[in-house]
């Protein structure tokens, strides 16, 4: 292995090793800038549970949905029905 080689793959070495310690330096000074902040921004959910639905079509009482992939989905799509 030549003189230049070596010198090439320990420049390599130092320059990914100051690249990964600059990387989580920056990382924690993010965290620590914006880290307190974000969890007083983020939306609240309501507290009431008395939410009326979205307008819309109307849930049928009972009725299951039928989702793509689940067991017992029918293949046959039924033309929708307007009232």
């Amino acid at each position: 292995m030549s003189q230049n080689t070596r010198m090439l793959l320990i420049a390599l070495v130092v320059m990914v090793v100051f690249g990964i310690f600059l990387q989580s330096l920056i990382a924690k000074s993010l965290q620590d800038s914006s880290g307190s902040d974000a969890m007083n921004t983020l939306p609240k959910l309501p507290s009431s549970t008395n939410i009326e639905p979205l307008p819309g079509i109307e849930p049928i009482p009972g009725a299951v949905p039928n989702l793509p992939g689940s067991q017992g989905a029918d293949t046959k799509k039924a033309p929708a029905k307007h009232k």
